[in-house]
């Protein structure tokens, strides 16, 4: 009967610090909290096949994309949000994010247009400018997996694992967002993109799955 109730206090005890939001992750309990206000941030033009950085955060969650066809967003390493334009329209981001691990978090808004098209990556101006990826077209079966190897940023050689990869289409090429690597899902084509959140240019490369 001791052991019982010892048992039954701890499991109170720790179930009041989770309720305190002592115990677990920041994200998951943060996610259960309200933003303390709402902002909607100037408005951002992109070139397709580029990419906008924002600034560091000190935490960044709930990222979502009106239309996933003309923008696709995550979190980097460093909690800065990479936006990447696929495709010409418009569509926003919308994010919360905190500026100091005591600070309240802000629902963000940030409005995308994205227009043209700006070639093999966002900084290209000769061969070796901005990021260049060994291959432009990768072919694959359903089940098939790629990763990329021999980048090269302004002609450095750099690991994938130093970029920010997303895919146009998730439901035809899925990539893991820290490591590039692309794993076929299904029959189609996607953009997998190369994202460079230092000089804020990318890369790309066609999958098409068969």
């Amino acid at each position: 009967m001791k052991r019982r109730r010892i048992g039954i206090a701890l499991s109170l005890f720790v179930s009041g610090l989770i309720a305190a939001g002592t115990v677990g992750s920041a994200g998951t309990f943060a996610s259960a909290e309200s933003a303390e206000s709402s902002v909607t941030l100037p408005a951002v033009t992109l070139a397709e096949n580029s990419s906008y950085v924002t600034d560091s955060y000190s935490g960044v969650l709930h990222i979502s994309v009106s239309d996933g066809s003309v923008v696709r967003a995550s979190a980097d390493g460093k909690n800065r949000v990479v936006v990447t334009g696929v495709g010409t329209g418009r569509a926003t981001v919308a994010y919360w994010y905190r500026q100091s691990d005591s600070a309240g978090w802000v629902a963000a808004s940030l409005p995308v247009s994205v227009s043209g098209a700006a070639g093999g990556s966002a900084a290209a101006g000769t061969a070796d400018a901005g990021v260049v990826l060994p291959q432009k077209e990768v072919g694959l079966v359903p089940g098939g997996v790629y990763t990329a190897e021999g980048i090269r940023v302004n002609g450095v050689s750099r690991d994938a694992r130093s970029f920010l990869w997303v895919s146009s289409s998730d439901a035809v090429a899925e990539v893991e967002k820290s490591t590039g690597k692309i794993t076929a899902v299904s029959a189609g084509t996607a953009t997998v993109y190369a994202v460079d959140p230092a000089s804020k240019s990318c890369g790309f490369l066609s999958v098409t799955v068969s």
